[in-house]
């Protein structure tokens, strides 16, 4: 389950990296294994990401491998 934080303030005031990292640091249970913050100017986006196991994706059947093969 990934997680995002973000911020607009107006345009005279200037938005810091630090200010970003402590909104994620609240949702570090969302995505505790990466995080990304970009700042420009009056706007601030974060985010919080797990890594994905590949024991988390379900196995497909044979069956279902071909149909997909045969829609390229």
């Amino acid at each position: 389950m990934c997680g995002i934080a973000g911020m607009i303030c107006r345009q005279d005031e200037a938005v810091t990296a630090d200010q970003v990292r402590r909104m994620t640091d609240t949702i570090v249970h969302r995505g505790p294994d990466d995080e990304g913050i970009h700042v420009r100017d009056n706007v601030g986006l974060g985010m919080r990401r797990p890594t994905l196991s590949r024991t988390w994706i379900p196995s497909r059947s044979e069956e279902h491998t071909s149909e997909l093969q045969s829609l390229r």
